[in-house]
């Protein structure tokens, strides 16, 4: 599973079409009113449409949903990580509240900029820590 960058993230089309290109289930999320993610298949990219925030996400009518025990890969956003793997997200707790539903198995890989790792990252009890974080200069594994 992946994400669709959106304004200054790390761009991600280029990962989701080589997804695609090698054979591989692509799973992106599609967040609802209430902040919840859902993962959905794509097959093509043209099954992606702009939502009203201008991201791309799956057009609910021609992809189709997945389970998220099915996941063994995830790339998750972040705003900024640290050497602990420990995520500062959007503020919205999408994937706070997501990440559980994953297989304990599930490689969870933090996408960033040199310039998003910090020395220390705020995190609760409950967070997630990324399994690997990967920047345009080296591959951090936690």
């Amino acid at each position: 599973m992946a994400y669709m960058s959106y304004r200054n993230e790390v761009p991600t089309p280029d990962i989701a079409e080589n997804v695609l290109s090698w054979g591989k289930t692509l799973l992106l999320p599609y967040t609802d009113k209430d902040f919840i993610i859902n993962p959905y298949i794509i097959k093509k990219m043209d099954q992606l449409q702009i939502s009203s925030l201008g991201i791309y996400e799956p057009d609910r009518e021609t992809a189709e949903l997945a389970d998220p025990g099915t996941i063994d890969m995830i790339i998750v956003p972040g705003v900024a990580f640290d050497l602990k793997g420990n995520r500062l997200g959007f503020g919205k707790g999408c994937y706070d509240r997501f990440l559980p539903s994953l297989r304990p198995d599930c490689v969870i890989v933090g996408l960033s900029y040199e310039f998003q790792i910090a020395s220390d990252v705020p995190y609760a009890d409950f967070d997630i820590p990324m399994n690997i974080i990967i920047t345009e200069s080296r591959i951090i594994r936690v």
